[in-house]
């Protein structure tokens, strides 16, 4: 009867409120410079001229086109190759 008793006043109970914490700002992040295609290794001014970005695990990758992507996801060797960080 005890346990019972115990678990329907947990009901009863109010809860203590949660206090919020402020949201904190993102970093700003500078975007990679002087980056290359990682497939047919053109090089480009930054990554936001990638046309198609991957990541396998933590590896980042770009592609300066949606061509080069396809080619990379056919060729599993090269994936090795051209990363980004």
């Amino acid at each position: 009867m005890e346990y019972l008793w115990s678990n329907l006043q947990c009901w009863w109970r109010e809860k203590e409120e949660k206090v919020e914490k402020e949201p904190t700002e993102m970093p700003i992040k500078k975007p990679l410079e002087e980056v290359c295609c990682s497939h047919c290794f053109i090089f480009l001014e930054n990554e936001t001229k990638f046309e198609k970005k991957a990541q396998i695990g933590k590896n980042k990758f770009g592609f300066c086109s949606i061509e080069c992507y396809k080619l990379w996801l056919r060729n599993p060797t090269t994936m090795l190759l051209g990363k980004l960080n």
